[in-house]
């Protein structure tokens, strides 16, 4: 028995104009003439300066407006709207007719519409009722319009009422391909500075899937929290770039748009933050708005955006061949090493004396490892390597640097901080370190000390040829006696005895000896630009860094103490300059007990350079 109602569902949708295309008779002017007045007819009155040569040059868009011949295809944000008819298709009134209309798909039902009830009756006359119904579409896959009717029969003894169940499947695909790129700073200058160096550079590729051209309406990033966005797309007076015709993206291009994600004030660690590998960090969603063919609207809001940590490099396989056939190594020969100080160098680590029968002293652990030490000279004390109570962190920051072009010869200022963190010391000690800020110079020649280095080195006298005295702290070179037919230039004894002199003052105040104001030439460090003199004294000693234990605060918090210094500099060229060659040293680093009545005598500690910064700053001189 067929069912006395019947639905009807159609989908409500904008029409298009229709393409079609209308050949040329060039040889038959009547048919000719009935072509040019046809509506879709793409021949003009005036004769054609040549005749097409491909089917697209046929084609074209007429004014004939065109219903969509199927059901058609929906995109992803885009609203769906559909009539709903129901027709009594029977001559008897039905009663207590009702329709349910949900959409389903994957994940979720959503009910759309209800009408009807028991009060509604379709009668022969009145014999149908409609509604509209409109949904948003926000997933991907399949969807089904599920319809419920439900009805009763006349002089029916029933008291289920009858129902009819019909479902409409279709699927949803994606409009637009969102793909992205982050960037972050990698210059030297960039990652000195506390604001730029968190900064995020997100890039955004939109391609339109689509088979019709789509205008956007909007383009706008909203970002995740702790994070505040730099829409680059936009003009100094905050239009949009890509307006009136470069709004509108064809099917298939793709578009790019640039976002700069700066960390809030409340956000910004004052040490660089280390991601775990893998580690995946939101950064926020893209909300589009765009229109299709006869103002169709559409709206997308992309899934959270993030910046994914590359996982750390898989160690490469072993090798399954013996060591003495592996290539590039020679059978017994040793590991390579890392480089280290040359034996000569008169600033190279010294270890304490063994006592007969001991065990050998492992190296004292530093601050940062590998970092380079060094000592006094061979004729000064011995001096004592110092172990950290504590692993402790530091950290360069550039607080102001000129932003504007500075003039030639004029000297100008660049502000700069010295964080330390370390753990609190135990109960009822205090932890006092001592740093200080060397400017470096490129390294020297290396046949400028390598003969005095190693003459120090191995306590032995340097002749030299009589000189008159010198004023107390220059250096007079001389010539060394000829080696394999050359000349070497040395310093004089009185200057080399003089900074002896000095080195022994500064062990016995219980500080090491400052390294030499030149890179190292195994550090593995460019040497400095030149186009910037640094102005002031070769190095300057910061305030104390002291630790101490809190009274109430959690002792397992870090504690971070920072210094403020400033370091002038002058430039000597135009152009684009690099003001740079800076170099943290540790002077000292002790525990002390506060109990003590006074304060306990100088040690002496070995000084350790714990790193060396090329480049601090950019500027441009005019």
């Amino acid at each position: 028995m067929a069912d006395p109602l019947t639905l009807k569902v159609m989908r409500i949708n904008r029409p298009s104009l229709a393409a079609a295309w209308t050949p040329f008779f060039s040889s038959s002017p009547a048919f000719s003439a009935h072509a040019t007045h046809s509506i879709m007819s793409m021949q003009s009155d005036l004769p054609l300066p040549a005749h097409p040569t491909t089917l697209r040059d046929l084609t074209a868009i007429s004014d004939v407006l065109m219903l969509p011949p199927s059901f058609g295809a929906i995109q992803l944000g885009e609203t769906f709207s559909s009539c709903l008819c129901i027709n009594n298709d029977a001559n008897a009134d039905i009663h207590a007719v009702a329709l349910n209309v949900e959409m389903q798909t994957a994940t979720s039902k959503v009910p759309l519409a209800s009408i009807g009830g028991p009060d509604l009756t379709l009668t022969a006359e009145n014999n149908f009722v409609e509604t509209v119904v409109h949904h948003e579409i926000k997933e991907l896959g399949q969807h089904v319009l599920a319809c419920t009717i439900t009805y009763r029969l006349p002089n029916s003894t029933s008291e289920e009422p009858s129902t009819i169940r019909k479902y409409y499947k279709f699927a949803v695909t994606n409009p637009l391909s969102v793909k992205t790129k982050v960037h972050t700073p990698r210059s030297p200058s960039a990652l000195l500075s506390r604001a730029e160096r968190e900064k995020v550079f997100l890039e955004v590729h939109v391609q339109n899937l689509t088979a019709d051209p789509l205008w956007f309406e909007q383009m706008k990033f909203e970002c995740a929290e702790n994070w505040l966005v730099n829409d680059a797309n936009l003009t100094p007076d905050k239009t949009s770039i890509f307006t009136g015709a470069a709004a509108l993206i064809q099917p298939q291009d793709t578009r790019q748009y640039v976002y700069i994600l700066t960390p809030t004030a409340e956000s910004i660690p004052s040490f660089p933050v280390v991601h775990a590998p893998g580690a995946v960090i939101p950064l926020g969603r893209l909300d589009i708005s765009w229109r299709s063919s006869f103002g169709s609207p559409g709206r997308l809001l992309t899934s959270m955006l993030s910046r994914r940590i590359p996982l750390a490099p898989a160690a490469p396989p072993a090798s399954a061949l013996p060591p003495h056939l592996q290539r590039g190594r020679r059978p017994g020969s040793p590991t390579p090493s890392v480089p280290s100080t040359p034996p000569g160098s008169p600033f190279r680590a010294r270890t304490l004396p063994q006592r007969p029968g001991s065990r050998p002293q492992s190296p004292a652990p530093s601050i940062t490892s590998p970092t380079p030490t060094f000592a006094s000279l061979a004729q000064a004390p011995l001096i004592y390597a110092l172990t950290p109570p504590a692993p402790i962190d530091f950290d360069l920051a550039v607080l102001s640097v000129p932003r504007e072009p500075v003039p030639r010869d004029t000297p100008f200022t660049v502000r700069l901080a010295i964080t330390l963190a370390a753990l609190p010391p135990a109960a009822g000690r205090t932890r006092f370190v001592s740093t200080a800020i060397q400017h470096v110079q490129p390294a020297r020649p290396p046949n400028t000390h390598t003969a005095v280095s190693a003459a120090l080195a191995s306590n032995l006298q340097v002749p030299s040829r009589p000189t008159s005295p010198s004023p107390r702290g220059s250096v007079v070179l001389s010539r060394a006696p000829s080696i394999a037919g050359t000349e070497t230039l040395v310093e004089s004894p009185l200057a080399a005895a003089f900074q002896l002199q000095q080195q022994q003052q500064h062990s016995a105040l219980g500080l090491g000896t400052m390294p030499p104001p030149h890179a190292l030439e195994d550090a593995g460090h460019a040497p400095p630009a030149d186009g910037v003199l640094f102005l002031g004294a070769s190095s300057q000693t910061l305030p104390t860094f002291v630790f101490s234990q809190p009274e109430a605060a959690n002792a397992t918090e870090r504690q971070e103490h920072t210094r403020e210094f400033e370091l002038a500099f002058m430039p000597t060229r135009t152009g684009f300059a690099t003001v740079g060659g800076l170099r943290l040293v540790l002077l000292s680093d002790e525990e002390r007990v506060e109990a003590a009545a006074s304060p306990p005598a100088p040690h002496r500690h070995e000084t350790r350079m714990l790193k060396e910064w090329d480049v601090v700053a950019e500027i441009l001189v005019v």
